[in-house]
């Protein structure tokens, strides 16, 4: 039986066969990087044995069909690059194998994330930029304690970044830069001990960089504030000197004063409560 396909970047055009669904027993289905246009074909919901579905850089269009969530064991959907647009299957949530999701750079209009995302509990990488993104992020994020990769940049997302995110302790990268984020900078992402990546540049946050950013311990770890015009005042001096000594990088503009301080209380105690 055929349990593998991999016929990525072969310059393959036209639609996927509806016939791939009599490959009940198939383990692996990679078509990346081709020229194939058309729907994602419903009948690939009778691939149960299915663990990785790679459909990105292609021309694929109309809506995801919500018959892909009766892949139950699908650890890897990646659906970025692509021309897809209509509703956002709700039905996805049922995927609870699932540990990467990548819908980037695709043609959504006016789809706001469901607060039932928050039951993908194994998910690992989200990865959600440039798909016409509206909304507000939802609380339930905070329920994806796994996460360690989350990218929702150039949407049209509104209101404030959750406090509840701090929940998400092994969480790397944060980017929801080019948005519409209102309100002020949560302290409880200090509660994330892992976060190397914060890119909030680019939305409408207001307010002062919270005190408690200076207990931020991540080696060589980002910080992008820039394009926040309501953003104010100093940097706070444990924040600067946090980041210096770990060899990272504040990144603001505007009416935010950049670090003035050097790392000269770097010392041997700092690194090993660092942890690097």
């Amino acid at each position: 039986f055929l349990r593998h396909i991999s016929l990525s970047a072969n310059q393959l055009s036209g639609n996927i066969p509806t016939s791939l669904g009599q490959l009940t027993r198939m383990v692996t289905l990679n078509l990346y990087l081709n020229e194939l246009r058309g729907t994602i074909p419903a009948e690939l919901r009778s691939l149960t044995a299915l663990e990785t579905l790679g459909l990105s850089a292609n021309r694929l269009s109309g809506e995801i069909p919500f018959e892909l969530s009766r892949l139950n064991r699908l650890q890897s959907l990646d659906l970025e690059l692509n021309k897809l647009k209509g509703r956002w299957p709700v039905e996805l949530v049922r995927l609870s194998s699932l540990l990467y999701l990548d819908v980037s750079d695709n043609l959504f209009s006016g789809i706001a994330i469901p607060s039932e995302f928050g039951r993908l509990e194994h998910l690992k990488k989200a990865g959600l930029s440039n798909c016409g993104l509206q909304g507000s992020i939802p609380t339930e994020f905070g329920m994806l304690s796994n996460l360690e990769y989350l990218e929702l940049s150039k949407n049209g997302m509104n209101g404030p970044l959750p406090s509840e995110i701090g929940r998400m302790q092994n969480l790397l990268w944060l980017s929801v830069s080019n948005n519409e984020l209102t309100s002020t900078l949560p302290k409880e992402l200090v509660q994330i001990t892992a976060l190397q990546v914060l890119d909030v540049s680019s939305n409408k946050l207001s307010g002062t960089i919270p005190q408690e950013y200076g207990m931020f311990r991540s080696y060589q770890s980002k910080f992008d504030f820039r394009g926040n015009n309501n953003l104010f005042g100093p940097i706070p001096q444990d924040f600067c000197e946090a980041v210096c000594c770990t060899e990272g990088a504040i990144l603001v503009n505007g009416s935010i004063s950049p670090c003035d301080v050097g790392c000269s209380t770097c010392d041997e105690s700092f690194a090993r409560d660092g942890g690097f």
